[in-house]
């Protein structure tokens, strides 16, 4: 995990606000710990998620859920800004937003 993104993750996350470190990083990184604090930031990690596709693929092919319908905003690649803007907008109505490269 670069300096550069846990600083930068520090300066956008809102106050309660929370910061998902996604993998493996280094064995030890600085964190802006005085800052996190007073902006009460939870900072929470996920180490594993490279094999859960399968399993997730089998759930879904034993039901009627409809996970198409989840997607509730489509951007194409040039419109990455304003996806983002969306989906950390808090809007009642946003449950997935999906960013298209084509």
């Amino acid at each position: 995990m670069s300096k550069l993104y846990l600083t930068l993750n520090h300066k956008v996350t809102e106050k309660g606000g929370s910061i998902v470190l996604v993998g493996m990083g280094s064995n030890e990184v600085k964190l802006p710990f005085i800052q996190a604090l007073t902006k009460e930031v939870d900072i929470k990690s996920v180490f594993r998620y490279a094999n859960d596709y399968s399993d997730a693929l089998n759930i879904l092919s034993k039901t009627d859920l409809d996970v198409k319908s989840m997607i509730t905003h489509r951007f194409k690649l040039h419109e990455t800004i304003q996806a983002f803007e969306e989906a950390k907008s808090r809007n009642n109505n946003t449950v997935k937003v999906m960013i298209y490269c084509d």
